[in-house]
C-alpha cells in the first residue's frame, strides 16, 4: 500500500473501515520489516485493532464537523470518541501516522507536509 498524495486536495487521512485493519501484531511485523502502509503525504491512517461495525461512522463525522451540538474535534480525537457508538463490543480502534499530525483538523491542515516520526496508537478498548 502507498496511501497518500501531495497537494492541498491530496489524500491526507484515511479510514480502513474493517475488522482488524490496524491489528497491532501486523503493524509490529510491518514496521520490523522497515515498511509502513502509507507514504510521506498521508497524515493519519485510522482503523481497528479488533472486530468493529459501522455504528460509529455517523458520530465520527459529527465530531469532526462539529454537527448537532457536538464540539469540533481533531481527526484523532473524533475517531477515538466515536468508538463507543459501535454496536459490537468490545472494540478497540487504532491510529497510525506522523506524530506532528495528531492535532490535524478536517480543514486547515491539509496543505501541511508531515515532518515527524511515525507512531502507532492502539486506543483504549470500549467494553
Amino acid at each position: 500500500m502507498n496511501l497518500g498524495s501531495p497537494g492541498t486536495n491530496g489524500l491526507k487521512w484515511a479510514v480502513l473501515a474493517c475488522c482488524n485493519s490496524l491489528r497491532q501484531q501486523n503493524w509490529n511485523s510491518i514496521r520490523s520489516a522497515g515498511w509502513k502502509p502509507f507514504n510521506g503525504n498521508l497524515h493519519l491512517l485510522l482503523g481497528a485493532n479488533s472486530v468493529i461495525d459501522a455504528g460509529n461512522f455517523r458520530m465520527f463525522a459529527k465530531f469532526m464537523l462539529g454537527l448537532d451540538g457536538q464540539q469540533r474535534e481533531t481527526i484523532y480525537n473524533a475517531w477515538q470518541d466515536s468508538a463507543p457508538y459501535c454496536r459490537h463490543r468490545p472494540v478497540q480502534f487504532a491510529i497510525t501516522g506522523f506524530n506532528d499530525c495528531k492535532q490535524d483538523m478536517l480543514t486547515g491542515t491539509n496543505s501541511y507536509t508531515p515532518q515527524g516520526s511515525v507512531f502507532y496508537d492502539p486506543l483504549p478498548t470500549v467494553q
